[in-house]
């Protein structure tokens, strides 16, 4: 966008130094190259206010906002993790009025007392995200635990992992994966 005002101003320019110059016939041509631009400013410029108009402005909010594709996911930190407000991931996912989440449980989903909304919590997001068809669920997944769950978790003292011990595990993702190992011994005769 600010191509096509540094365009347009260029133009009017040069056709306002031809102009003082006295040649009008040459500022005349210069004409519709300044209308072009001017008509990408109110497409895009005009794309822009439906996208704003369309989503609408979210109100007040006194937590954490992140932003992924254009849309603002707030969340808050309650006693034990970070979660999202339900709304907003779900607008992400071009689906503002699922039904697919009322079936989560309360470990998944539940009411934030501060903002009277559902939010989802790390296992809520990542049950949504992971069973979405949309093409972005999940990139946002992977935008979510990296730039906010797991952050969260290792500010707070709880991402803890335990690579190249006997059984790796990751607390914030809640996997455990145990390895064996099987020695073989060799008897002389």
């Amino acid at each position: 966008m600010k191509i096509h005002w540094l365009g347009l101003a260029v133009v009017v320019a040069l056709a306002g130094i031809v102009a003082w110059k006295g040649l009008f016939l040459v500022a005349l041509f210069m004409l519709p190259v300044a209308a072009w631009y001017a008509s990408r400013i109110i497409v895009h410029g005009g794309f822009g206010l439906w996208d704003y108009a369309t989503r609408g402005v979210k109100e007040e909010w006194n937590g954490r906002h992140y932003e992924f594709g254009g849309v603002k996911l707030r969340a808050e930190e309650t006693d034990d993790e970070l979660v999202f407000i339900e709304k907003d991931v779900l607008l992400v996912l071009g689906q503002p009025g699922s039904k697919t989440v009322e079936l989560f449980g309360p470990k998944e989903r539940f009411l934030l007392t501060s903002c009277k909304e559902m939010a989802l919590t790390q296992a809520g997001c990542e049950r949504l995200l992971s069973k979405s068809p949309h093409r972005d669920a999940k990139k946002l997944m992977l935008f979510l635990q990296r730039e906010a769950f797991f952050p969260y978790l290792k500010r707070h003292g709880r991402l803890e992992t335990t690579m190249g011990r006997e059984g790796a595990t990751t607390i914030a993702s809640r996997t455990t994966t145990t390895t064996t190992t099987t020695t073989t011994t060799e008897e002389g005769t």
